[in-house]
């Protein structure tokens, strides 16, 4: 795709760092509506028209996304860029400021422009299930952060239930219990709302060891299953994916998985693979032959973890939910 310029934004809390490539032109606004609507209006004028320009920035959540709504809604060419592959491309740097990065997140663009993909119009009710999603592991940490603590008073310190301290972890321990069982609720409401990923949620949930929760976040990292061509690369991105450690004759290093990598992601697979050799007769066999064979239990819940994704990924493309042909075996 051919672009006529190159627009680099490196966004912060309040501010956007912008520059424009062609012209090194480069301006700091808020990082609110009316300073969004500023940036164009002075790129405007400094030769840079929105059609045909393509913006990048960095992936940086909650402060990134009122950024991409503005772009999208106006139907401006945009991509959102690993933070780390940014820092990366830019070589060895001494020092750092807003400016150069943003520079470099415009270069970044221009020298990536074959491959770079504009980002999909967001999902709305996507980004509301991921909102509450994030609220829902940030309670669950809380929960077990207090009930680990419980458990330590009541064992090494003796403490009997009628003790204020006791009274007071437990009766927090409860409501943050009401308090996910009602995030939890939002969420299944939010996925029923939208046709699409309600089947798309059936259909991956179909797959055994598959629960709600990564069925979820399948959805919400994937944005309903656009974003990734097939499962290998979400198993790259999940850090599932086993990759060769060796350089010439001297270094023979061990196959592994590597540490880049969404940890949320790889834990919620590694529950599936642990639940799947339990309640899938296929998926048991194959793990425990493996391991009368000799291999790490860990790389052997890996390829399962692997086995899993392949078959989500499947259900999806083909629209319909997972059979499972080794009952029919002869």
């Amino acid at each position: 795709m051919q672009y006529k310029d190159f627009v680099g934004i490196d966004v912060s809390q309040k501010t956007l760092d912008v520059v424009l490539r062609s012209t090194g032109k480069y301006l700091r606004v808020a990082n609110t509506e009316a300073g969004m609507a500023k940036m164009l209006k002075r790129l405007g004028a400094a030769g840079a028209p929105e059609a045909g320009a393509l913006f990048c920035f960095e992936h940086t959540g909650i402060f990134s996304l009122p950024l991409r709504l503005f772009l999208a809604e106006r139907g401006i060419l945009h991509v959102q860029v690993s933070s780390l592959a940014a820092k990366r491309s830019m070589g060895l740097k001494r020092g750092k400021t807003d400016k150069v990065d943003a520079a470099a997140l415009a270069d970044y663009a221009y020298r990536f422009r074959e491959d770079l993909q504009p980002a999909p119009p967001p999902n709305r009710v996507l980004m509301e299930a991921k909102r509450f999603f994030t609220l829902r592991e940030q309670l669950v940490r809380h929960r077990s952060g207090l009930m680990a603590r419980l458990g330590v008073e009541q064992r090494m310190l003796k403490v009997n239930s009628k003790d204020l301290g006791v009274r007071i972890q437990e009766k927090v321990i409860r409501q943050l219990t009401q308090e996910i069982d009602r995030v939890e609720q939002e969420i299944e409401r939010l996925i029923a709302s939208d046709p699409e990923l309600r089947r798309n949620h059936d259909l991956v949930t179909s797959v055994k060891g598959i629960g709600d929760q990564t069925a979820t976040y399948l959805l919400i990292t994937t944005e309903n299953f656009t974003l990734f061509k097939d499962w290998r690369k979400y198993a790259c991105y999940a850090g599932v994916a086993p990759f060769e450690n060796s350089s010439g004759t001297s270094l023979r290093g061990k196959t592994k998985v590597s540490q880049m990598a969404n940890k949320t992601s790889k834990k919620l697979l590694g529950n599936c693979a642990a639940s799947a050799i339990q309640c899938n007769p296929e998926l048991k066999a194959y793990y425990h032959r493996r391991l009368d064979e000799g291999k790490s239990k860990m790389s052997t819940l890996n390829i399962v973890c692997n086995k899993i994704l392949g078959r989500a990924f499947a259900v999806v493309k083909r629209q319909q939910p997972y059979v499972d042909l080794h009952k029919f075996a002869a």
